[in-house]
Order: C-alpha cells, then sequence, then structure tokens
C-alpha cells in the first residue's frame, strides 16, 4: 500500500541517499520538464505522474481535470509537483515540497496493477512508469 506523499517521501529520500546530481535526478528533470511541455491531459504528464501514484485512483488525483468542486490546492500541489523535479533534480532533492498532505484524502492506497514498472507487461489502458525509483 501506498499513497502519493509516500512516493514522494521514497523519491525525495533517494535522491538524498543518491547525491543531487546523479542519473536519477536528471531522469526525474527530464520526465518533468516533459510533462510541462505536454501539459495537463498528456500522455507525458501521464507517464511523470505515475511515478507517485500506486493506482488508477491516485493517478486521477494527479491528472484529471481541476473542477469547481476539487479543493483550491490541488493545482498548486500538482504544479509543485512538476517544478520542484525540473529545479529539484539536479540542485535539491525536496520533490515533495508545497505539496498538501491532502491530496491523498479519501482515495485508496492499495495498487491496482494498472500502473507498472518498466518491462513489465503493461495491461490495456495502463501505464508503465518512465523508470524505477529505487
Amino acid at each position: 500500500m501506498s499513497k502519493i506523499m509516500d512516493r514522494l517521501e521514497k523519491t525525495m529520500a533517494a535522491m538524498q541517499n543518491a547525491g543531487t546530481s546523479t542519473a536519477l535526478g536528471l531522469k526525474l528533470k527530464k520526465a518533468a520538464i516533459a510533462a510541462m511541455m505536454g501539459g495537463r491531459g498528456s500522455d507525458e504528464w501521464k507517464s511523470y505522474m505515475s511515478l507517485f501514484a500506486a493506482n488508477e485512483e491516485q493517478l486521477a488525483r494527479l491528472t484529471a481535470p481541476i473542477t469547481a468542486a476539487d479543493p483550491s490546492w490541488l493545482p498548486e500541489s500538482r504544479a509543485y509537483m512538476i517544478a520542484n523535479a525540473i529545479c529539484g533534480g539536479d540542485s535539491t532533492t525536496q520533490t515533495g515540497v508545497k505539496v498538501e498532505m491532502d491530496i491523498d484524502d479519501n482515495i485508496s492506497d492499495v495498487p491496482d496493477g494498472n500502473i507498472v514498472e518498466p518491462g513489465q507487461p503493461k495491461p490495456a489502458n495502463g501505464v508503465e512508469r518512465p523508470f524505477v525509483i529505487p
């Protein structure tokens, strides 16, 4: 079981353990730039956000269009998840800074098999993460 914040914290820990200008940091930065340039709704955005999701419900929290019913902090948290990696990919380790803890409220933390690691069989309509966060 894994929450979005758990995966962000795992990423920050991996960056701290590996150093700040490592291949992992550069992969994260490259994926975040592709997501930003592709925009929300793009395959690049979905691929990047899959790094922090354990299931489709979590991925939807990070990728679905913002509605009037969504909390005001959600767009900002999503933006920081990308911006922190672009800046932080080779300068800091704080990928989850300014992401609201509420991002995990009312969504499942049980993996559902539709988000897979690279090289695993991808289910129809599933998402393959761009790389593995150790």
